[in-house]
């Protein structure tokens, strides 16, 4: 069973950092409902470095979370031996899940390629009333 889901979604694109532009998204799910989401952007008074930009913390019901973290250990189950982060210039998630056991598990994926993983994101952005859920709103440009 599932402890902890954490997905960290960073925008994609050979494009420069746009300043206080979200760039990257992070959300922390736990077996108990509790939801913790973060947008970040790049701040460049002191270098480059991500600083937050939106903070949202809920609570789901039982069902609901019971609904997304056995989407997630699917997804985790369909997917056999070590997944490194590709060179591209697309949208690539980190998902991380903790089990109650203490073993824990990273994958990088692409949304687009896993029905499991759209399922997945259709049920959290159906259960979270958060704007633009693991979604960035820009022109992608590629070579």
């Amino acid at each position: 069973m599932i402890k902890k889901l954490v997905i960290e979604k960073e925008k994609g694109g050979m494009r420069p950092l746009e300043p206080n532009h979200e760039e990257k998204q992070r959300i922390t799910l736990n077996s108990k409902g509790m939801v913790w989401f973060t947008a970040y952007g790049a701040d460049t008074t002191d270098g480059w470095k991500y600083k937050p930009l939106r903070k949202t913390r809920t609570k789901l019901g039982e069902e609901q979370t019971k609904t997304i973290l056995g989407l997630a250990e699917e997804l985790f189950g369909e997917m056999h031996g070590l997944i490194d982060p590709p060179i591209c210039d697309g949208e690539r998630d980190l998902l991380t899940v903790n089990y109650e056991s203490g073993y824990a598990q990273k994958k990088y994926i692409n949304e687009e390629e896993h029905p499991t993983m759209q399922r997945l994101y259709e049920e959290l952005r159906k259960a979270l009333a958060i704007k633009t859920l693991l979604l960035f709103e820009y022109d992608f440009y590629t070579e």
